[in-house]
């Protein structure tokens, strides 16, 4: 009976070491990463991070969490960050986000509310933490300005995880539903108010080869070496807007000076209204509207579907006989 008694002190007291050395290491790689973060130029501040949960559990929270880019374009503000591991699983961590924070996009700064916010994330047990998966749902958010709104959901869906068995290649999946579009936007492409307020669902499921792993050494060089994508696969597009709705598939790859060639299916229902939409927004000239209209007549006759190939290649586009010009270059 002795002897066991004292296997199971010896017992508990390694673990409590094991989790006390984990909770330790798990704060000096937060605060490592982000010191990382400084040194290539963001502003990275907290007022704190601590970790709980002995003995089953590692939770860690970051507290006036503040980051920005070093150009200024990006940032976030939060007051809160909860992540929380299983002492025995450290590698895979949920996180819990404060409901308001604020974010700048574009040199711009927003606030931002959020409910039921659910975020995970799964890493490879490397010395690199390469990402297995990871998602993020919210109930709704909305992105607004001290005048007005800006742009809301009902919710939100975005997830990726590694594809294997082909290198760097990951799925990425987003579904939103009920998208509120700013009214300024509104006003362009719906100044009669035609349309609904809102879309009523946004969906893009796509597979994308990186010319490198998503891990922590990527993540933390992208200012000064961007991840490049070699390739990637539409298998489903899908933005509703009331009775109109644009779906597509297909697949691109990227040469090596960034000129993409493939193919990409669009089927658009309601084409007319959309054409009619590109028109109140001024994003075509007219001679090239008509001339598309009369290619969507021809194509379609009647039907509200038009089904048409968006194709690079040599360095042009085109959009079923339609010539777009030189195709954009990803980089």
């Amino acid at each position: 009976m002795r002897r066991l008694t004292i296997l199971v002190v010896g017992l508990a007291l390694l673990y409590s070491g094991y989790w006390f050395i984990g909770a330790t290491a798990t704060e000096r790689g937060l605060r490592g990463a982000l010191s990382n973060l400084e040194q290539e130029g963001w502003s990275a501040d907290y007022d704190q991070i601590k970790t709980r949960g002995f003995p089953s559990r590692f939770d860690t929270s970051f507290r006036a969490l503040s980051l920005a880019s070093p150009d200024g374009s990006i940032g976030v503000d939060t007051p809160r960050i909860d992540m929380m591991a299983l002492s025995y699983q450290p590698n895979k961590a949920i996180f819990a986000v404060d409901p308001n924070a604020q974010v700048t996009l574009g040199g711009q700064r927003f606030g931002l509310t959020t409910e039921q916010l659910r975020a995970s994330t799964h890493v490879a047990a490397n010395t690199a933490l390469s990402l297995v998966s990871a998602t993020a749902e919210v109930g709704a958010a909305t992105l607004y300005t001290e005048e007005s709104k800006v742009v809301s959901v009902q919710s939100a869906l975005i997830a990726l995880r590694q594809s294997d068995p082909i290198p760097h290649r990951y799925d990425m999946y987003l579904k939103t539903q009920m998208v509120a579009l700013p009214p300024a936007l509104r006003a362009i492409f719906d100044p009669n108010g035609r349309h609904p307020e809102h879309l009523s669902q946004i969906t893009l499921d796509i597979s994308a080869t990186f010319d490198r792993d998503l891990d922590r050494y990527s993540l933390a060089t992208l200012d000064t070496q961007p991840l490049r994508v070699a390739a990637f696969e539409i298998k489903e597009l899908n933005i509703a807007w009331g009775d109109m709705s644009l779906t597509g598939d297909g697949a691109i790859t990227i040469a090596d000076n960034g000129q993409p060639e493939g193919q990409i299916t669009l089927r658009a229902l309601e084409w007319r209204d959309m054409l009619r939409a590109v028109e109140n927004a001024q994003l075509l000239q007219m001679g090239i509207l008509r001339i598309a209209e009369g290619f969507g007549e021809t194509l379609a006759g009647d039907e509200p579907l038009l089904t048409l190939p968006l194709r690079f290649q040599n360095g042009n586009m085109a959009l079923g006989p339609l010539p777009l010009g030189p195709a954009p270059r990803f980089y």
